[in-house]
């Protein structure tokens, strides 16, 4: 992992820190690289933990019944206050770290040779050539609580969208835009409560052969 020159881009990632260019490409990395993988995985989990239970590591013992020693004039400095936290959160990751499973991720094909880490999406429709201009975008769902964010290109991205369902509507002014005789391709990628990528798709090729 030392070695690893997406190592640094691993917390700028979850974050939400890094331009599309660059997420785009740590993704590629992250399901690629076994260590990456595992690395996000244990730090998602660490932002998930502080998320949820931030108040009870860090609020004052009378705050969580446990008893008052007797008063003292105190001078703590903020910077003392942060070497603290530091200090839980790194005590938190050496525990994910320590307890995590070591199995490897399962794998997938995204296209010719690049192989996946991580569950795959399924893309249901539209696929080939289709009559019309497509009005849905359909995939499998996975785990109960997934965020799809879907992309639909040509020959760069044409629109984006978030959604919790696994079918999404295509507005009308991007169905407007779609040319007959084109070739267009969509994706899908999946994200956890937390925000963490779990899983992608491969990128599903159509082409409409009538008018609108």
């Amino acid at each position: 992992m030392t070695s690893c020159c997406y190592r640094d881009d691993i917390d700028e990632y979850l974050l939400n820190r890094l331009s599309e260019e660059d997420k785009a490409a740590f993704e590629e990395h992250y399901f690629n690289c076994k260590a990456c993988f595992q690395e996000l995985k244990a730090r998602a989990e660490v932002l998930r933990v502080i998320k949820n239970r931030g108040q009870d590591l860090f609020r004052s013992p009378d705050k969580a019944g446990l008893p008052l020693a007797r008063p003292r004039k105190l001078n703590f400095k903020p910077a003392l206050w942060g070497a603290a936290a530091a200090g839980v959160v790194a005590l938190i990751v050496c525990v994910i770290l320590i307890t995590r499973p070591r199995e490897t991720a399962p794998t997938f094909t995204l296209s010719g040779d690049d192989t996946v880490r991580g569950q795959a999406i399924g893309l249901i429709s539209p696929r080939g050539d289709v009559a019309l201009t497509p009005v849905f975008l359909e995939w499998s769902p996975l785990a109960e609580g997934a965020e799809y964010t879907v992309s639909l290109f040509d020959q760069q991205r044409l629109w984006s969208e978030t959604t919790r369902e696994c079918r999404i509507r295509l507005p009308e002014e991007v169905r407007q835009r779609m040319i007959p005789g084109q070739a267009y391709s969509w994706q899908v990628k999946a994200f956890s409560p937390q925000g963490a990528l779990t899983a992608i798709s491969s990128r599903l090729q159509f082409k409409i052969a009538g008018p609108n």
